[in-house]
């Protein structure tokens, strides 16, 4: 047996789904977002809008978004701030006020285009009191890419294609047993979007790092793969994820320059070197950071930066060690002895 239709209800502990939507300065894309999530059919949903220090204009227009949603959405509003909280430190004030079974995020400028996204994952999760599916910490899923001009993304995504090898059987509503090295192995990034775990699982891994500006989604399913009890594949496409245009700096992807993101995804990869309890994990974060290393290693080569070069140079050599990247490491260690004489 279904809940009622639709998502507005009063009673906050009726909520199946309480869903956080982090925004700043970006009303007009948040309007479509929040959209989506009162769209879900046959599901109780609470969506927390944080607003993140938007600008007085901009904020009126978030408070009248919300506003229009009635009492299944809510608003808070964090001090303004010139860079603002971050993405980390915003959800995870959202999530503090959350009284969903589940949660669930999405981002302001994305969207969800199935209705019976939310449905289907409580089913699966087994969050109804009233049975159906079994009990999952997690459900992950799949969505389309768009890049700013409407053009589809044909590279690789978070788990596209995943569905295909595994060998559970799927429930009612598609989704499979997934296993840690299955999904590590998919090769795509984190698509925040398109997770859905218990609200408990998530106090459990401490929410968001808020130390962390970006790849903090990232860093998030890496400590939930690695902890949870049993995972869930949703092979549906639910929505479409808008990826950022490089030549804005309307979010904090575009914002941050490249050499931080790295220095972002070194902390985080170590962290679950030094953390991960499944060794599966702890080795794909040590070959992930090799690669980071690699790529900070050219880019300072490029910058004109032969001893900084050289430094990550010998730092992925121990991590990801291949005959190539020893041969470029020779090369550089000359380099840098012809550049300091």
């Amino acid at each position: 047996m279904l809940p009622p239709t639709g998502p507005a209800v009063a009673d906050a502990s009726a909520f199946d789904v309480s869903v956080v939507i982090a925004t700043r300065n970006r009303a007009a894309l948040l309007t479509r977002a929040l959209g989506s999530v009162m769209a879900q059919r046959e599901v109780r949903v609470q969506a927390i809008v944080v607003d993140d220090g938007s600008a007085p204009d901009q904020a009126r227009m978030v408070q009248a978004a919300v506003a229009a949603c009635g009492p299944a959405a809510q608003l808070l509003r964090l001090p303004a701030r010139d860079a603002g909280h971050g993405p980390s430190y915003a959800r995870n004030s959202a999530a503090a006020q959350a009284t969903g079974r589940l949660l669930a995020f999405l981002d302001d400028d994305d969207e969800w285009t199935d209705p019976h996204h939310l449905r289907r994952s409580v089913a699966s999760l087994g969050a109804w009191p009233s049975g159906g599916g079994g009990t999952a910490d997690v459900l992950f899923g799949d969505q389309r890419a768009l890049h700013p001009d409407g053009r589809e993304h044909t590279g690789p995504l978070w788990l596209r294609g995943l569905d295909t090898r595994l060998r559970t059987l799927p429930d009612a509503q598609g989704a499979r047993e997934a296993d840690v090295r299955s999904l590590l192995a998919a090769g795509g990034m984190c698509h925040l979007n398109t997770v859905v775990m218990r609200r408990h699982f998530f106090q459990t891994l401490g929410g968001f790092d808020e130390r962390l500006r970006y790849e903090e989604d990232r860093d998030l399913c890496l400590r939930a793969i690695d902890a949870a009890q049993r995972m869930l594949f949703q092979p549906a496409l639910i929505g479409v994820h808008h990826i950022p245009d490089r030549t804005q700096r309307q979010n904090v992807t575009t914002a941050m320059a490249d050499h931080d993101k790295r220095l972002a995804q070194l902390l985080l990869l170590e962290k679950a070197q030094l953390t991960c309890r499944q060794s599966v994990c702890r080795r794909y974060a040590r070959v992930a950071k090799g690669q980071v290393l690699k790529h900070l290693a050219v880019s300072m080569a490029q910058a004109q930066r032969p001893r900084d070069a050289q430094a990550y140079r010998l730092q992925a050599l121990g991590l990801d060690f291949s005959l190539k990247w020893l041969a470029y490491t020779a090369l550089g260690a000359l380099r840098t002895i012809g550049s300091s004489t």
